[in-house]
This record gives C-alpha cells, structure tokens and sequence, in this order.
C-alpha cells in the first residue's frame, strides 16, 4: 500500500480552509444581498406610501375648497340638494326588488282579469286559474290537483284562442288603466270564428245526419257569439276608451244581436277589398 505523502496532506488541508473561507464570503454576500433587497423594498413601499399620502392630500385640499365655495354659494348648494333628491328617486325606480314586486303585481292582476274573461269562452277548463309566464310569453293552467298544464300540452285550437282573447283584453286593461303608460288603446282581431267553422263542417262525412250537422252548426256558432259577447263586455266595463276592431267572415246571424257590434265595411263579392286594389297596383 502506498503511503500519502506529507507535501499532498499539507496540500489538501489549504484547500480546505480555502473552500470554508469562500463559502464564508458567499453566504455573507447574499445576506449583504438580502439586506440590501428588503431596504430597496422598504424605500419602495414608503414611497408608495407617501404618493399615496399626497394625493389624499390634495384630494382632501380640494374637497375643502369646494365645501368652502358651497357654503358661500347657497344656488350651488340648493343644485346639489336637488341632485341628491332626483338621485333618491332614480334609486328607487331601479331599485331591482322594487321592479320585481311590481311585475309580480301586475301579473296577479292581469291573470285575475284574464281568469275572468276566459270563464264566458268556448274554453275546456274556464275555471281553473291561469299563470302568466312571462320569460316564456306562455301560459299554464292549473288543475284542482295543483299540476300545471302548458298551453301546447292542453290542445284544441279553441282553448288557444280562448286563452289568447282572455289575455290580450286583460293586458289592454292593465295598461289602459294606468293613464301614464302609452299603449295605443284598440285591439284587432282575425277571423276568431276560423277555429270553428267553416273547418269543423268540412270534416263531417257525408253520411252525417243533417240534424247532426245542424247541432254542430249551431254549437259553433254559439261559440262564436261569446267571443262578440265577451269583447262587448270588455268595451262596457272598461273605464278606458278602448276600440276593438274584428275583421270576420262570419255574419250577422251571428253578431248581429249583440250590444255594441256594428258593422263598419263589408269587403266581400265586390271590388272594395281592405287593402286597395289601386295600392297593390
């Protein structure tokens, strides 16, 4: 075995004391760096702070100022007192909670009226109570039961336009009531009585009975009279002047009879049509 030499022991031991002084000097570098780090931190954040300082500062000098010229300018005062004012009001009718409890008014009673009307017309359930969708523009009906029926899940072109007359007259109501709201006041219908007939005779097979046929006519054309019955109702109880115009094929054996229906033009069999042959022309 080969002995280590002196020189070589004498070598190593002044490297390592080496080694140890420079690793001294470094961990004493990084803490001058450290140090050095968080002053630069200090300074930064207490300047930060001190801009700070100033422009409230100057914030305050201002507002000073201003109260100092209000106090000796009682128009410009009085100005900001109305400000304030009309800022309190603008507050309440944007308030959301507010304008949520009015919708939900004003749908409670427009479903009341709506409920109303719809009991005088050819509907399959006139007296279960109706609720209003409004994200949907869609109505639900309810049964005894408490289920909600959709409009499209109860069917028949009757109870559409039932529901569909019922709730126009009871919005044109709401709105013709409340004098500040600027809704035009008439109503047009379009051949209400096309649900009825002639469709309904159309389907029957010729080996239908005439007395059949007769019944039928006649279950129709009594449906049709509530619709003119319930739109003279509507003109006699409403408290605001309200026209109603209903363009119809159906004739007088059907409305003829009935309080505040009159016939205004008849564009039928001659060459007098609603929209001028000369503006098609």
């Amino acid at each position: 075995m080969k002995v280590v030499p002196a020189a070589f022991e004498r070598e190593l031991q002044i490297v390592d004391e080496e080694i140890q002084y420079l690793s001294e000097k470094m961990s004493a570098i990084r803490r001058r760096i450290n140090e050095e780090s968080g002053k630069y931190q200090d300074n930064a954040d207490r300047k930060y702070t001190l801009n700070n300082v100033a422009r409230f500062l100057g914030r305050m000098e201002i507002a000073i100022q201003t109260y100092d010229r209000i106090g000796s300018d009682s128009e410009l005062e009085q100005k900001i007192q109305e400000i304030d004012t009309r800022l309190s009001e603008l507050r309440k009718i944007v308030n959301e909670n507010e304008i949520q409890k009015k919708i939900k008014a004003a749908l409670r009673y427009i479903e009341s009226e709506a409920n109303k009307i719809v009991s005088g017309l050819d509907a399959e359930r006139p007296d279960d109570p109706i609720e209003f969708i409004i994200k949907d523009l869609t109505i639900c009906v309810k049964n005894a039961s408490g289920r909600s029926d959709y409009l499209w899940e109860i069917g028949s072109a009757s109870n559409w336009l039932a529901y569909h007359i019922a709730l126009s007259l009871a919005f044109q109501k709401f709105f013709q009531e409340r004098g500040e709201i600027s809704i035009p006041s008439f109503l047009v219908f379009d051949q209400p009585s096309q649900v009825y007939f002639p469709q309904k005779l159309a389907r029957r097979n010729e080996e239908d009975s005439i007395d059949d046929q007769a019944n039928l006519k006649d279950e129709d054309k009594e449906a049709v009279q509530k619709i003119f019955t319930t739109l003279s109702k509507y003109i006699m109880n409403t408290k605001a002047k309200v026209q109603i115009l209903v363009m119809e094929h159906a004739d007088e054996d059907v409305w003829g009879e009935i309080e505040n229906i009159h016939l205004v033009k008849r564009w039928r069999g001659n060459n007098e049509k609603l929209v001028p042959v000369e503006w098609v022309d």
